[in-house]
C-alpha cells in the first residue's frame, strides 16, 4: 500500500486509525483473522469501479473513432463489479502513475 504514495509515510496516520477500528470491530476468533476481515470487505466493496482513465478511454474511442468496443467492455465489467473475473482485471487496476501524476479528481478514482 505504501508503494502507491509519493511519500510512503503519508499513509501512516490512516493505517493507525484503521488498526484501531479493526480492533473495535473484531468479535470472536473468526472475525479476528485477516482472511475473515478481507472476505467481509470484499462482500461490500466492489472489485471494479468506473475509474476515470477507463471512462475517458471509452469516451475518446466513441467520440473520436465511433468505436463503442471500449465502452461496451467497461459497461460489461461494471455490470458485475463484485465478481473477480481475471478477464476483467484491466478494469480493476488503478491508473498508471504517469496518468495520475498530473490528474486531479474529486472522487478518488
Amino acid at each position: 500500500l505504501r508503494a502507491l504514495f509519493a511519500q510512503a509515510s503519508d499513509i501512516n496516520p490512516w493505517l493507525q486509525r484503521w488498526a484501531v477500528r479493526r480492533a473495535l470491530e473484531d468479535t470472536g476468533s473468526d472475525a479476528a483473522t485477516g482472511a475473515a476481515q478481507a472476505q467481509r470487505m470484499r462482500a461490500v466493496n466492489p472489485w471494479i469501479i468506473a475509474r476515470n482513465h477507463r471512462v475517458e478511454e471509452a469516451l475518446a474511442a466513441a467520440s473520436a473513432q465511433g468505436d463503442l468496443q471500449p465502452f461496451n467492455g467497461l459497461l460489461a465489467a461494471l455490470q458485475q463489479p463484485w465478481t473477480k473475473d481475471t478477464t476483467l482485471t484491466r478494469y480493476a487496476e488503478p491508473a498508471p502513475a504517469q496518468v495520475t501524476a498530473l490528474y486531479q479528481t474529486f472522487c478518488g478514482t
